[in-house]
């Protein structure tokens, strides 16, 4: 049987702690003036922003998890994983 990586769960957890603390952040930064602003008719809903946000993250783990296991042995490994981190 093959072994389960632990950057399978790290990757992923470190990707909804940066999901939930963005949206603590903002969520009390926003408060009521979004709400007042005028906007457009066609101005997607909040539930259609929050899943395009969910999608994004998903996506994001995927790739990092996709590099971080195959391209290691790259030479600017460190720096693109510092650059991602930035």
């Amino acid at each position: 049987m093959k072994k389960i990586k632990a950057n399978y769960f790290i990757i992923p957890l470190i990707t909804i702690f940066v999901a939930f603390f963005g949206n603590y952040f903002t969520g009390q930064s926003v408060g009521g003036w979004y709400q007042q602003l005028i906007r457009p008719e066609w101005t997607p809903s909040g539930g259609f922003i929050g899943g395009m946000w969910t999608f994004l993250y998903i996506l994001v783990t995927a790739v990092v998890l996709i590099f971080w296991n195959k391209f290691k042995k790259v030479n600017n490994f460190k720096f693109i994983v510092g650059l991602f981190g930035v």
